[in-house]
């Protein structure tokens, strides 16, 4: 993949870096809307009827919820490194340019991927307060 340049001041490490920026603002925005929807699952089990499919889907969300965590934590960890691999170099390597062009598409793959598990998530876990609610 060779980048296409508008602006012939901006080089692909700041290119790449942008990008980069944009997807930590989304992995704060998910990691900021799964702790409330957390936080939801907390208030509603202070509350609601406790029956065995209740509580498995409980336990199930928690579960989602906790995993979210963890694959955000992964993908902030990448991300850094890969803003460290910008930093120091120029990419005339091509090695160098390859590496980094290799692992920016697979973290855009796991971001698209974060972003769907995630809007998901909170669709199926809409769906079910609703349903616990109206009970």
């Amino acid at each position: 993949m060779d980048l296409q340049l508008n602006n012939q001041h901006d080089t692909l490490p700041e290119l790449l870096a942008h990008e980069i920026e944009g997807w930590k603002h989304i992995l704060e925005t998910i990691m900021e809307e799964n702790s409330f929807l957390k936080n939801k699952l907390g208030a509603l089990l202070k509350v609601a009827t406790y029956d065995p499919e209740f509580l498995g889907n409980a336990e199930y969300f928690q579960n989602k919820f906790l995993k979210q965590d963890e694959t955000i934590a992964f993908l902030r960890k990448d991300i850094e490194e890969q803003i460290r691999t910008l930093v120091p170099i120029k990419l005339v390597d091509s090695n160098n340019r390859t590496n980094i062009i290799r692992t920016q598409q697979q973290l855009r793959t796991d971001m698209e991927s974060t972003e769907t598990d995630f809007n998901n998530l909170l669709f199926e876990f809409n769906n079910f307060l609703a349903l616990t609610l109206t009970k």
